[in-house]
């Protein structure tokens, strides 16, 4: 609520929800709470320039979604021009 987003838990993902018109700063804060807790916050959905200006990924989780486009989307198809578009 202080982030100025809606929020409710997802007890079976063991995941918190987020809804809401966040800005980059309120996502580091969200992210870096989560991060205290042992968690993380990936973005799901979000505008491209939101996208650009806060990584919708841990950093290292690059490394990962290239392994499974090398293994499963050679032709680079799933996700074109979304985040890790350079992955």
């Amino acid at each position: 609520e202080g982030a100025g987003g809606r929020a409710w838990g997802h007890l079976a993902a063991g995941a918190v929800i987020v809804h809401g018109d966040l800005g980059t700063d309120a996502l580091r804060r969200l992210r870096a709470a989560a991060e205290e807790r042992g968690g993380f916050l990936q973005l799901e959905h979000a505008p491209a320039a939101l996208r650009r200006e806060f990584a919708p990924a841990e950093p290292g989780d690059g490394d990962l979604v290239r392994a499974l486009r090398d293994r499963f989307d050679l032709k680079r198809t799933i996700n074109r021009g979304r985040w890790g578009a350079g992955l």
